[in-house]
Order: structure tokens, then sequence, then C-alpha cells
């Protein structure tokens, strides 16, 4: 699936693991590390070579990706600092 573009310009891509349920339908088996909008469980139309997809299908499961500065330490994320995620269906 595409991701973005390095900074040469190029394409980069992160494979993800599917299976096949149709024509250009795939059920995503493990949530990707670096694409957003979908999530293990989801039916995906793969379309362009990767570089385009819709989902077809919620797979109920969700993604969570985190991103953070390279200084923090763990200890940081612990505590009164982190919220429980809320549903937002």
């Amino acid at each position: 699936m595409l991701i973005g573009r390095t900074r040469a310009g190029e394409d980069s891509f992160e494979p993800l693991l599917v299976t096949p349920v149709g024509a250009e339908l795939y059920q995503l088996e493990r949530s990707p590390l670096m694409a957003d909008g979908m999530a293990r469980g989801d039916t995906l139309r793969i379309e362009n070579e990767g570089r385009s997809y819709q989902v077809i299908r919620d797979g109920g499961y969700y993604a969570v990706q985190i991103y953070y500065r390279r200084e923090l330490e763990i200890e940081d994320l612990r505590g009164d600092g982190v919220a429980p995620l809320a549903s937002w269906r």
C-alpha cells in the first residue's frame, strides 16, 4: 500500500498481509504499521497497483499509531497523562 514518497520522490509502499476474497477485494489479516485508514479485518478494494484503496467493509477493529519524539521516555507514557480510548462510532 502506498504510504508516501521518499526524499528522492519515489513511491514508498508498505506490504500488507491479506487474503483475497473477490475480484480486487482483500481481507486485511493484520493492521498495517504505517498505512492510514484501515485495520485488521477490513475488506479492501485495492486499486491502481496499491496506490489507492477503499474500505468496503469495516472489520470491527481499530489500528492505533503512536508517534513520539526520540527523547521521550516510556515512563512519560504512564500514569495520568494517558487517557483511555473512546469509541467514535
